[in-house]
């Protein structure tokens, strides 16, 4: 028997949608020389460097579906 997860936009398999998770880079990386000295805009900007990507990614893949 499937798990089932119960999200706002219904019910769903959770094997299918870990599947589709695995689809899509869900992982970024930034490099900080020094930490202690990274502005909050640079660290903001390294974090969501390619959030605009993987939404569009997610979308594609039937993730997000709004």
């Amino acid at each position: 028997m499937a798990a089932l997860l119960h999200l706002p936009g219904g019910t769903h398999d959770a094997s299918e949608l870990v599947e589709a998770l695995l689809t899509i880079d869900n992982a970024s990386f930034f490099h900080a020389a020094n930490p202690r000295t990274i502005t909050d805009q640079q660290l903001y900007d390294g974090i969501t460097r390619e959030f605009a990507t993987w939404v569009a990614a997610a979308r594609a893949a039937g993730i997000i579906t709004t």
